[in-house]
């Protein structure tokens, strides 16, 4: 509520646009369950799950998933998502993320951070 607010009256639509991006991480060396975001138990990837309720999400203009690994990102491919690859030696999630931003800075979408 507070947030079409500041959109309507804040940023006064027409003059500003503002691009949101969903970023998932995702990771191949979970230590208990390697290899967990590409589990298909349902007949679909563990992350094209996460990945079809991101894009069907109002707010996002684009979905991308934050991998560490080669077969994440062919995985991703095969069910159409866009997927940036990124460096095993990040600790968190929000490491990966970081590094996506860092990639997709200067194209046309503007990045804005807030905790």
């Amino acid at each position: 509520m507070l947030r079409q607010w500041f959109f309507d009256k804040i940023l006064l639509p027409g003059r500003i646009s503002v691009k949101i991006v969903a970023c998932i991480p995702a990771r191949y060396g979970s230590t208990r369950f390697a290899g967990k975001v590409l589990a298909k138990d349902t007949g679909k990837f563990l992350v094209q799950h996460t990945y079809e309720q991101a894009c069907l999400a109002k707010t996002p203009d684009k979905v991308i998933i934050a991998a560490d690994d080669e077969r994440i990102a062919a995985a991703a491919k095969s069910f159409g998502a866009e997927c940036i690859l990124t460096s095993i030696e990040h600790k968190s999630g929000t490491d990966r993320i970081a590094e996506v931003i860092l990639k997709i800075q200067n194209s046309k979408f503007k990045i804005r951070i807030s905790w």
